[in-house]
């Protein structure tokens, strides 16, 4: 998934003290621009787990005098808090030196500021958000339908307990990190290790009794050991990682069955997939 991927971010409270320092509303207002929702949601995490200890090692850079807090509204709009009330106008400018200090991200978003500093007297306009993201979160333990990104009308779903892709049928995935806390609601991204689950009231048809899935009544993923490694629900999840679930999972066709299924291509054959 490449393009264009727009975050605006916000300080709620630089906007309420505003009136107070004689500075435009729209303070503290920022405009990111990614390469991709990987990115950003990458981002969104190294910067919601950055440490504010005095210590020199953490992150090898500067010293946090006041921790700020990232919150994620959602996919395209975040906003930031500091736990200091009458501080958020001057620490604006320390959010902006922050988020753009990560050297790994250099070459992959931009950050612009939609006020001028000093009097914030000049705003810039304000911009529009092509193709906006719809659709629930990509965070731990949210239940997903997964579709092809080129030809969104086809979705994955299980029948006779293999994921089969079509434009007749759909069914939910539960997708989880394996690092984290059921109730841990942290944004995935690509490098984290995931199982997927079937939600049971969205399957077709199936006649498997589940032994060890990791959530009640949910059904784990496990690939059919064939000559084409099909993906199937099965007794014992595999580990994926989640960058692999969109790029590494192509289309196989059964002219036996005359169906197409979700299969397992690491090797440059599989195609692009969304969840939403």
């Amino acid at each position: 998934m490449s393009g264009l991927f727009l975050v605006l971010v916000k300080c709620p409270q630089a906007e309420a003290e505003a009136e107070s320092t004689m500075v435009s509303s729209a303070h503290g207002r920022f405009l990111l621009q990614f390469e991709s929702r990987y990115v950003a949601d990458e981002l969104f995490r190294a910067l919601q787990d950055m440490r504010f200890e005095s210590d020199p090692q953490v992150l090898g850079r500067i010293t946090l005098r006041v921790p700020w807090k990232l919150v994620r509204i959602s996919p395209q709009f975040w906003c930031y808090e500091f736990n200091r009330q009458g501080y958020a106008v001057n620490g604006v400018s320390q959010f902006e030196r922050d988020h753009r200090s990560f050297e790994t991200f250099n070459a992959k978003f931009t950050s612009t500021r939609l006020t001028h500093r000093g009097s914030e007297a000049v705003v810039v306009k304000y911009p529009i958000i092509p193709d906006p993201v719809f659709g629930t979160d990509w965070l731990n333990g949210n239940t997903f339908f997964i579709r092809n990104l080129r030809q969104p009308e086809l979705y994955w779903f299980v029948l006779d307990d293999v994921i089969r892709v079509g434009k007749d049928h759909r069914s939910k995935f539960c997708v989880r990190g394996t690092a984290f806390n059921a109730d841990d609601k942290k944004v995935l991204i690509r490098s984290d290790k995931i199982t997927i689950e079937a939600v049971p009231e969205t399957i077709i048809r199936t006649s498997y009794i589940p032994r060890n899935a990791i959530t009640p009544q949910r059904y784990p993923i496990s690939l059919v050991q064939e000559e084409t490694p099909k993906l199937r629900i099965g007794d014992r999840p595999v580990q994926w990682l989640f960058g692999d679930l969109f790029l590494h999972i192509g289309v196989s066709w059964d002219w036996r069955t005359q169906s197409q299924y979700a299969t397992y291509m690491p090797n440059g054959g599989g195609d692009e997939w969304e969840l939403c």
